[in-house]
């Protein structure tokens, strides 16, 4: 089984994509993503976040390395709606699920304020 730093090392490299890039993309120093690599100190949990939409990944394939499509997001309760709408359809679906939950409530508000301006410019 591979470790997170092996998993993060395999994703940059696939891409091209020095330490120093990374860094520059996440705000912070090419020896903190190094460190990451080496599994001598962890992502802080925005850094995660934003690495998983860095490398399209998932938090969950990062951290555990299973299968993006393994994993499956429901809410309960009614703000979610019907429970076969509140489970994600796709890796994909549960990438954007994972990068809104790391957001700061006033960025997911303004976020879920675009998507209604944009649903009412369509009608």
């Amino acid at each position: 089984m591979t470790t997170f730093g092996q998993r993060l090392r395999a994703a940059r490299e696939a891409r091209g994509w020095t330490q120093e890039f990374v860094g520059l993309e996440l705000d912070v120093t090419k020896a903190s993503v190094s460190k990451w690599e080496r599994d001598a100190a962890e992502p802080r949990l925005r850094h995660l976040g934003l690495l998983a939409a860095l490398f399209t990944r998932t938090i969950d394939f990062l951290v555990v390395g299973e299968r993006p499509d393994a994993y499956r997001v429901a809410e309960e309760g009614a703000a979610y709606g019907r429970a076969s709408e509140a489970r994600a359809a796709n890796a994909n679906e549960i990438l954007l699920l994972s990068i809104f939950r790391a957001l700061p409530p006033p960025r997911q508000r303004a976020l879920l304020d675009l998507f209604a301006a944009t649903d009412q410019a369509k009608s």
